[in-house]
């Protein structure tokens, strides 16, 4: 994990960002996760999310999500059941916003 911080005019933003596993290969299913947190929980939820089986990549974001999760799975069933079964079930999590990832 690190920090990385933004200045835009004025205002200086810092971004937590987990790195990207390499386990996984080109044949599996990717899926993005948009995800609002209870203000004052993103950390908190961001250390419950990142060690999850299937994230591959978490950041902390600023703006209208406060999370984005990169998935990785066998197929897009996996994904889902994924976001529905651990990560909504997250204190502090209160909606989610998935993505599925396109082989083009």
């Amino acid at each position: 994990m690190y920090f990385v911080n933004y200045a835009l005019g004025d205002e200086y933003f810092g971004i937590l960002h987990y790195p990207p596993s390499p386990s996984h290969n080109d044949s599996m299913a990717v899926g993005y996760v948009l995800v609002n947190v209870t203000p004052g929980m993103e950390i908190e939820a961001y250390n419950k999310i990142k060690g999850m089986k299937h994230v591959d990549d978490i950041t902390v974001l600023f703006g209208d999500y406060d999370l984005i999760i990169k998935l990785v799975a066998d197929d897009l069933a996996s994904i889902a059941k994924r976001v529905v079964e651990t990560i909504r079930p997250v204190q502090g999590v209160l909606n989610t916003k998935t993505l599925a990832g396109a082989d083009i």
